[in-house]
């Protein structure tokens, strides 16, 4: 009788739902990368919690990752990943934040790369970034002031989302990436 109930209340006890995080959170293995580019391409460099909130602060000038609620140990997390193996992310897709993850990935030269999701642009930003390298310029110094005048180097990639079947106007839609990587001096120093 009595293993009966401890079995009961074992069952019972592991039929819990966890419900994943509501915040950003750290991660050592790609999920927005693949593992060939962490194996072959990047490289680790000793890093500090600081140096990696004084890049995230620079990034994401609005703090839309602290007012989500990234802890301090997601950075120490995101700190060990780029010390250990080169490569970390943050992962936001369940927060309010207008970016869905960051990727940190050290380059063999001593850069940091930061690559950061943009989300949907509105129409008019959507025709200015294909048209005009001249309007992604402004946009950045619109949006992303500390950008700017931290000295990074910003590149843009696009992504193509098909939604269906056979991509026609409808079911097509595009995404952009900020790919802003600092040089060692800026971001590596103490």
């Amino acid at each position: 009788m009595k293993r009966g109930v401890i079995f009961l209340a074992l069952l019972l006890a592991s039929c819990c739902t966890v419900k994943p995080p509501t915040r950003p959170v750290a991660y050592l293995f790609p999920t927005v990368t693949t593992m060939g580019d962490v194996q072959n391409y990047l490289k680790a460099r000793p890093c500090t919690s600081e140096q990696i909130a004084r890049v995230i602060d620079i990034v994401d000038e609005q703090r839309c990752f602290r007012t989500a609620g990234l802890l301090d140990a997601d950075i120490a997390i995101l700190a060990r990943g780029l010390s250990t193996r080169g490569y970390a992310e943050l992962d936001a897709r369940r927060t309010r934040c207008p970016y869905r993850w960051a990727a940190f990935a050290c380059l063999p030269q001593g850069s940091l790369m930061v690559r950061l999701p943009l989300g949907t642009l509105s129409k008019e930003d959507a025709k200015g970034f294909l048209e005009s390298e001249d309007y992604k310029t402004r946009y950045l110094q619109t949006h992303y002031p500390a950008i700017c005048n931290s000295g990074a180097k910003v590149r843009w990639k696009r992504n193509t989302e098909y939604h269906g079947d056979k991509p026609t106007d409808d079911n097509v839609s595009f995404t952009w990436e900020m790919l802003v990587q600092f040089h060692p001096e800026q971001w590596n120093s103490n």
